[in-house]
Protein backbone atom coordinates (compact mmCIF):
# COMPACT_ATOMS: atom_id res chain seq x y z
CA UNK A 1 0.00 0.00 0.00
CA UNK A 2 1.25 3.15 -1.10
CA UNK A 3 0.46 4.84 2.34
CA UNK A 4 1.99 2.31 4.29
CA UNK A 5 5.01 2.67 5.66
CA UNK A 6 7.80 -0.31 7.23
CA UNK A 7 10.07 0.45 9.34
CA UNK A 8 13.02 -1.17 6.76
CA UNK A 9 12.11 2.23 4.54
CA UNK A 10 13.62 4.22 7.33
CA UNK A 11 16.15 1.98 8.08
CA UNK A 12 17.80 2.54 4.34
CA UNK A 13 17.64 6.22 4.68
CA UNK A 14 21.07 7.76 4.38
CA UNK A 15 21.83 10.96 6.35
CA UNK A 16 20.67 13.34 3.95
CA UNK A 17 17.98 11.84 3.37
CA UNK A 18 16.85 11.48 7.20
CA UNK A 19 17.57 15.07 7.45
CA UNK A 20 15.23 16.30 4.49
CA UNK A 21 12.33 13.35 6.28
CA UNK A 22 12.52 15.07 9.26
CA UNK A 23 12.12 19.00 7.74
CA UNK A 24 9.11 17.44 6.25
CA UNK A 25 7.61 15.56 9.37
CA UNK A 26 8.20 18.88 11.17
CA UNK A 27 6.88 21.64 8.75
CA UNK A 28 3.48 18.69 8.28
CA UNK A 29 3.55 18.78 12.42
CA UNK A 30 3.49 22.54 12.67
CA UNK A 31 0.06 22.72 11.08
CA UNK A 32 -1.16 20.11 13.49
CA UNK A 33 0.17 22.36 15.99
CA UNK A 34 -2.37 25.08 15.45
CA UNK A 35 -0.36 27.65 13.91
CA UNK A 36 -2.12 29.44 11.38
CA UNK A 37 -0.11 29.31 8.11
CA UNK A 38 -1.36 33.28 7.22
CA UNK A 39 0.14 35.88 7.78
CA UNK A 40 3.95 37.55 7.43
CA UNK A 41 5.08 36.27 10.89
CA UNK A 42 4.93 32.96 12.00
CA UNK A 43 5.32 31.80 15.52
CA UNK A 44 7.88 28.95 14.65
CA UNK A 45 11.48 28.25 13.89
CA UNK A 46 13.22 25.43 11.98
CA UNK A 47 16.92 25.68 11.86
CA UNK A 48 19.58 23.39 11.45
CA UNK A 49 22.64 25.08 13.78
CA UNK A 50 25.55 22.70 12.98
CA UNK A 51 24.28 20.72 10.28
CA UNK A 52 27.34 18.97 8.27
CA UNK A 53 29.85 18.57 10.99
CA UNK A 54 30.95 14.75 11.01
CA UNK A 55 27.53 13.94 9.71
CA UNK A 56 25.59 15.24 12.52
CA UNK A 57 22.40 17.76 12.12
CA UNK A 58 20.35 18.99 15.16
CA UNK A 59 17.65 20.33 13.89
CA UNK A 60 15.92 23.05 16.11
CA UNK A 61 11.94 23.33 16.84
CA UNK A 62 10.26 26.11 18.55
CA UNK A 63 7.15 27.87 18.56
CA UNK A 64 5.42 30.26 21.31
CA UNK A 65 1.73 29.80 20.93
CA UNK A 66 -1.16 28.15 20.56
CA UNK A 67 -0.71 23.62 21.63
CA UNK A 68 2.01 22.76 24.08
CA UNK A 69 3.01 19.96 22.32
CA UNK A 70 1.63 17.51 19.65
CA UNK A 71 2.06 13.61 19.85
CA UNK A 72 5.51 14.02 18.40
CA UNK A 73 6.69 17.42 19.48
CA UNK A 74 6.72 17.25 23.26
CA UNK A 75 7.85 20.59 23.82
CA UNK A 76 7.35 23.65 22.61
CA UNK A 77 11.21 23.85 22.07
CA UNK A 78 12.66 20.57 20.88
CA UNK A 79 15.98 19.60 19.20
CA UNK A 80 16.58 16.58 17.34
CA UNK A 81 19.79 15.06 16.52
CA UNK A 82 19.75 13.65 13.76
CA UNK A 83 22.00 9.98 13.05
CA UNK A 84 21.86 7.71 9.74
CA UNK A 85 23.69 4.60 12.00
CA UNK A 86 23.13 2.70 15.45
CA UNK A 87 25.23 4.89 17.70
CA UNK A 88 24.56 2.55 20.55
CA UNK A 89 25.44 3.58 24.24
CA UNK A 90 29.06 5.01 23.61
CA UNK A 91 27.48 7.06 20.63
CA UNK A 92 24.51 8.70 21.72
CA UNK A 93 26.53 9.90 24.85
CA UNK A 94 29.87 11.55 22.78
CA UNK A 95 26.84 12.75 20.85
CA UNK A 96 26.17 16.00 23.75
CA UNK A 97 29.68 16.74 23.69
CA UNK A 98 31.64 18.85 20.95
CA UNK A 99 33.75 17.24 19.07
CA UNK A 100 36.85 18.68 20.31
CA UNK A 101 35.45 17.48 24.04
CA UNK A 102 35.21 13.81 22.72
CA UNK A 103 38.66 12.39 22.67
CA UNK A 104 39.77 10.48 25.54
CA UNK A 105 41.08 12.64 28.42
CA UNK A 106 39.35 16.19 27.06
CA UNK A 107 37.51 18.23 29.72
CA UNK A 108 33.45 17.26 28.44
CA UNK A 109 32.06 20.30 26.99
CA UNK A 110 27.98 20.12 25.97
CA UNK A 111 27.96 21.06 22.63
CA UNK A 112 25.47 24.07 21.57
CA UNK A 113 22.18 22.16 20.94
CA UNK A 114 22.25 20.46 24.14
CA UNK A 115 22.94 24.11 25.87
CA UNK A 116 19.97 25.43 23.83
CA UNK A 117 17.87 22.70 24.83
CA UNK A 118 19.30 22.81 28.57
CA UNK A 119 18.19 26.82 28.43
CA UNK A 120 15.17 26.63 27.23
CA UNK A 121 13.88 23.51 29.46
CA UNK A 122 13.49 21.66 26.35
CA UNK A 123 13.87 18.42 25.02
CA UNK A 124 16.13 16.70 23.31
CA UNK A 125 15.48 13.88 21.22
CA UNK A 126 17.27 11.95 19.14
CA UNK A 127 16.38 11.20 15.32
CA UNK A 128 18.08 7.48 14.40
CA UNK A 129 17.46 4.82 10.96
CA UNK A 130 17.68 2.01 13.29
CA UNK A 131 15.57 -0.02 14.69
CA UNK A 132 16.32 -0.25 18.57
CA UNK A 133 13.77 -2.25 21.11
CA UNK A 134 12.60 -0.74 24.21
CA UNK A 135 14.97 -1.94 26.59
CA UNK A 136 18.06 -0.72 23.94
CA UNK A 137 16.79 2.51 23.79
CA UNK A 138 16.38 3.07 27.85
CA UNK A 139 19.54 1.99 27.98
CA UNK A 140 21.04 4.87 25.55
CA UNK A 141 19.02 7.39 26.85
CA UNK A 142 20.57 6.60 30.08
CA UNK A 143 23.98 7.12 27.77
CA UNK A 144 22.67 10.53 26.81
CA UNK A 145 22.18 11.66 30.38
CA UNK A 146 25.85 10.53 31.67
CA UNK A 147 27.58 12.33 29.40
CA UNK A 148 25.48 15.35 30.26
CA UNK A 149 26.43 14.64 33.70
CA UNK A 150 30.05 14.23 32.84
CA UNK A 151 29.82 17.61 31.11
CA UNK A 152 28.73 19.63 34.24
CA UNK A 153 24.99 19.64 32.78
CA UNK A 154 21.69 18.72 34.28
CA UNK A 155 19.84 16.17 32.36
CA UNK A 156 16.95 16.75 34.80
CA UNK A 157 16.71 20.58 33.01
CA UNK A 158 15.29 18.67 29.74
CA UNK A 159 13.24 16.11 28.21
CA UNK A 160 15.13 13.49 26.39
CA UNK A 161 13.61 10.76 24.00
CA UNK A 162 15.33 8.48 20.65
CA UNK A 163 12.99 8.21 17.93
CA UNK A 164 13.87 5.06 16.18
CA UNK A 165 12.94 3.11 12.43
CA UNK A 166 9.79 1.95 14.15
CA UNK A 167 8.66 4.94 15.66
CA UNK A 168 9.38 7.87 12.63
CA UNK A 169 8.15 4.95 10.26
CA UNK A 170 4.45 5.46 12.83
CA UNK A 171 5.03 9.43 12.71
CA UNK A 172 5.26 9.46 8.59
CA UNK A 173 2.34 7.41 8.23
CA UNK A 174 0.05 10.19 9.87
CA UNK A 175 1.52 12.25 6.65
CA UNK A 176 0.06 10.87 3.09
CA UNK A 177 1.98 12.90 1.13
CA UNK A 178 5.45 12.25 2.91
CA UNK A 179 4.64 8.98 2.98
CA UNK A 180 4.49 9.02 -1.12
CA UNK A 181 7.72 11.33 -0.78
CA UNK A 182 9.49 8.19 1.31
CA UNK A 183 8.22 5.67 -1.59
CA UNK A 184 9.13 7.04 -4.31
CA UNK A 185 13.04 8.00 -2.83
CA UNK A 186 13.12 4.05 -2.60
CA UNK A 187 11.82 3.20 -5.75
CA UNK A 188 12.91 6.52 -7.44
CA UNK A 189 10.03 6.20 -9.91
CA UNK A 190 6.83 7.95 -10.23
CA UNK A 191 4.17 5.69 -8.33
CA UNK A 192 1.19 6.56 -11.58
CA UNK A 193 -1.09 6.72 -8.88
CA UNK A 194 -0.39 9.38 -6.31
CA UNK A 195 2.64 12.03 -6.71
CA UNK A 196 4.36 14.59 -4.41
CA UNK A 197 4.74 18.33 -6.12
CA UNK A 198 8.33 17.00 -6.83
CA UNK A 199 7.26 14.54 -9.28
CA UNK A 200 4.35 16.29 -10.79
CA UNK A 201 7.18 18.66 -12.16
CA UNK A 202 9.08 15.97 -14.16
CA UNK A 203 5.67 15.34 -16.00
CA UNK A 204 6.81 16.29 -19.66
CA UNK A 205 4.63 18.97 -20.14
CA UNK A 206 5.50 20.78 -17.05
CA UNK A 207 9.37 20.55 -16.93
CA UNK A 208 9.82 21.16 -20.39
CA UNK A 209 9.13 24.62 -20.88
CA UNK A 210 9.70 26.84 -18.58
CA UNK A 211 7.40 29.30 -16.53
CA UNK A 212 6.55 32.03 -18.63
CA UNK A 213 5.21 35.29 -16.34
CA UNK A 214 1.21 35.39 -16.83
CA UNK A 215 0.53 39.32 -15.54
CA UNK A 216 -3.11 39.21 -17.54
CA UNK A 217 -6.08 39.37 -14.68
CA UNK A 218 -7.63 35.90 -15.98
CA UNK A 219 -8.34 33.75 -12.81
CA UNK A 220 -11.64 34.70 -12.16
CA UNK A 221 -12.54 34.34 -8.23
CA UNK A 222 -16.44 33.53 -7.41
CA UNK A 223 -16.97 34.43 -3.42
CA UNK A 224 -20.00 35.18 -2.23
CA UNK A 225 -21.58 35.34 -5.55
CA UNK A 226 -19.24 38.09 -6.57
CA UNK A 227 -16.82 37.99 -9.32
CA UNK A 228 -13.47 39.49 -9.09
CA UNK A 229 -10.52 38.63 -11.50
CA UNK A 230 -6.76 38.52 -10.10
CA UNK A 231 -3.18 38.21 -11.82
CA UNK A 232 -1.44 34.58 -11.48
CA UNK A 233 0.31 36.22 -8.38
CA UNK A 234 -2.55 37.76 -6.48
CA UNK A 235 -4.87 34.20 -7.21
CA UNK A 236 -1.72 32.61 -5.58
CA UNK A 237 -1.56 34.28 -2.64
CA UNK A 238 -5.40 34.15 -2.42
CA UNK A 239 -4.92 30.01 -2.56
CA UNK A 240 -2.17 30.03 -0.15
CA UNK A 241 -4.31 32.06 2.38
CA UNK A 242 -7.65 30.36 2.21
CA UNK A 243 -6.34 27.10 3.08
CA UNK A 244 -4.29 28.06 5.94
CA UNK A 245 -7.75 27.18 7.85
CA UNK A 246 -8.58 23.31 7.99
CA UNK A 247 -11.30 21.57 5.88
CA UNK A 248 -11.02 24.19 3.29
CA UNK A 249 -11.96 23.11 -1.05
CA UNK A 250 -11.11 24.85 -3.69
CA UNK A 251 -12.57 23.97 -7.55
CA UNK A 252 -10.56 25.36 -10.20
CA UNK A 253 -12.63 24.86 -13.62
CA UNK A 254 -12.50 26.31 -17.29
CA UNK A 255 -11.78 24.62 -20.91
CA UNK A 256 -9.15 22.05 -21.39
CA UNK A 257 -6.15 23.01 -22.58
CA UNK A 258 -5.92 26.82 -20.44
CA UNK A 259 -3.09 25.45 -18.10
CA UNK A 260 -4.86 24.81 -14.77
CA UNK A 261 -2.32 21.58 -13.84
CA UNK A 262 0.65 24.10 -14.38
CA UNK A 263 -1.07 26.53 -12.68
CA UNK A 264 -1.55 24.70 -9.70
CA UNK A 265 1.82 23.24 -9.61
CA UNK A 266 3.42 26.60 -9.90
CA UNK A 267 1.44 27.52 -6.89
CA UNK A 268 2.08 24.68 -4.63
CA UNK A 269 6.11 24.49 -5.92
CA UNK A 270 6.84 27.54 -3.78
CA UNK A 271 8.45 26.78 -0.67
CA UNK A 272 9.49 30.73 -0.30
CA UNK A 273 8.25 30.91 3.26
CA UNK A 274 7.23 28.70 6.14
CA UNK A 275 3.25 28.74 5.24
CA UNK A 276 4.07 27.87 1.54
CA UNK A 277 6.65 25.34 2.51
CA UNK A 278 4.10 23.33 4.99
CA UNK A 279 1.34 23.53 2.31
CA UNK A 280 3.83 22.07 -0.36
CA UNK A 281 4.95 19.31 1.81
CA UNK A 282 1.24 17.91 3.06
CA UNK A 283 0.24 18.35 -0.65
CA UNK A 284 -0.72 14.88 -2.92
CA UNK A 285 -1.71 15.04 -6.59
CA UNK A 286 -3.82 12.39 -8.93
CA UNK A 287 -5.32 12.55 -11.53
CA UNK A 288 -8.80 10.59 -11.73
CA UNK A 289 -8.56 9.19 -14.63
CA UNK A 290 -5.64 6.96 -13.57
CA UNK A 291 -6.97 6.38 -10.44
CA UNK A 292 -10.94 6.12 -10.83
CA UNK A 293 -13.32 6.33 -7.84
CA UNK A 294 -10.80 4.95 -5.67
CA UNK A 295 -10.11 8.45 -4.74
CA UNK A 296 -13.38 8.35 -2.74
CA UNK A 297 -12.74 5.45 -0.55
CA UNK A 298 -9.05 6.31 -0.04
CA UNK A 299 -9.84 10.10 0.98
CA UNK A 300 -12.77 8.91 2.84
CA UNK A 301 -10.15 7.08 4.83
CA UNK A 302 -7.89 9.74 5.34
CA UNK A 303 -10.71 11.80 6.71
CA UNK A 304 -11.99 9.23 9.49
CA UNK A 305 -8.19 8.84 10.75
CA UNK A 306 -8.28 12.47 10.72
CA UNK A 307 -4.75 12.33 8.58
CA UNK A 308 -3.23 15.76 7.36
CA UNK A 309 -3.24 16.12 3.49
CA UNK A 310 -3.56 18.72 0.83
CA UNK A 311 -5.03 16.35 -1.86
CA UNK A 312 -5.38 17.63 -5.67
CA UNK A 313 -7.24 16.03 -7.91
CA UNK A 314 -6.82 16.62 -11.16
CA UNK A 315 -9.68 15.98 -14.50
CA UNK A 316 -12.38 15.67 -11.90
CA UNK A 317 -16.11 16.08 -12.94
CA UNK A 318 -18.00 18.33 -10.99
CA UNK A 319 -20.18 15.61 -9.83
CA UNK A 320 -17.38 13.93 -7.91
CA UNK A 321 -15.76 17.30 -6.86
CA UNK A 322 -18.85 17.34 -4.71
CA UNK A 323 -18.83 14.03 -2.67
CA UNK A 324 -15.06 15.24 -2.17
CA UNK A 325 -15.64 18.52 -0.61
CA UNK A 326 -18.28 16.68 1.76
CA UNK A 327 -15.98 14.29 2.78
CA UNK A 328 -13.10 17.22 3.45
CA UNK A 329 -15.82 19.15 5.84
CA UNK A 330 -16.52 15.82 7.85
CA UNK A 331 -15.82 16.79 11.83
CA UNK A 332 -12.96 14.16 11.94
CA UNK A 333 -11.57 15.55 8.47
CA UNK A 334 -8.07 17.28 8.58
CA UNK A 335 -8.25 17.41 4.98
CA UNK A 336 -7.92 20.08 2.00
CA UNK A 337 -9.31 19.63 -1.29
CA UNK A 338 -8.46 21.09 -4.99
CA UNK A 339 -10.02 19.70 -7.92
CA UNK A 340 -9.40 20.44 -11.34
CA UNK A 341 -12.35 20.21 -13.88
CA UNK A 342 -12.59 21.03 -17.65
CA UNK A 343 -16.33 22.52 -17.38
CA UNK A 344 -17.66 25.61 -17.05
CA UNK A 345 -19.51 25.56 -13.84
CA UNK A 346 -18.78 26.28 -10.24
CA UNK A 347 -19.46 24.35 -7.17
CA UNK A 348 -22.32 26.76 -5.81
CA UNK A 349 -21.54 26.08 -1.94
CA UNK A 350 -20.32 28.92 0.25
CA UNK A 351 -17.40 27.04 1.62
CA UNK A 352 -16.14 25.97 -1.90
CA UNK A 353 -13.79 28.71 -3.09
CA UNK A 354 -14.65 28.65 -7.14
CA UNK A 355 -11.79 29.69 -9.00
CA UNK A 356 -12.20 29.71 -13.07
CA UNK A 357 -9.32 29.93 -15.40
CA UNK A 358 -9.66 32.30 -18.57
CA UNK A 359 -7.50 31.98 -21.63
CA UNK A 360 -4.16 33.16 -22.23
CA UNK A 361 -3.88 36.64 -23.56
CA UNK A 362 -1.44 36.97 -26.94
CA UNK A 363 1.62 38.14 -24.65
CA UNK A 364 1.27 34.66 -22.76
CA UNK A 365 0.89 32.24 -25.76
CA UNK A 366 4.25 33.89 -27.16
CA UNK A 367 6.21 33.69 -24.39
CA UNK A 368 5.18 29.70 -24.39
CA UNK A 369 5.97 29.23 -28.00
CA UNK A 370 9.08 31.17 -27.64
CA UNK A 371 9.89 28.71 -24.22
CA UNK A 372 9.30 25.30 -26.59
CA UNK A 373 10.28 26.47 -29.76
CA UNK A 374 12.92 29.34 -29.40
CA UNK A 375 14.31 29.36 -33.10
CA UNK A 376 10.78 30.05 -34.84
Amino acid sequence: MIFDVHHSKIEKLDSNNLVVLLKKLLHAEAQCIGIPLRGVSVPLQITTPDGGEDARFSIEIKWTEYLEQTNYLPSRFCIFQSKATNLRKAGWKKEVWTKDSQKRGSQKKLNEALKNVIAENGFYIGFTSASIGDQKKDEQIEAIKQGIREAGGNPDQLGIDIYDANKIATWVSQYPAIAVWLNEQESELNLKSYETIESLGKILDISKVLLVEDKADRFQIIENKERSSLSFHKVKERIVDYLADPRRTIRIYGASGLGKTRFVYEVFKDETTTIKLSLSVSTIYCDLEKIGHKILSDVESFSASSKLALIIVDNCPRETAIKLNEIAKKESSNLKIITIGNDNQPIDKDDCLNISVTPADETLIEGIIRQRYPKS
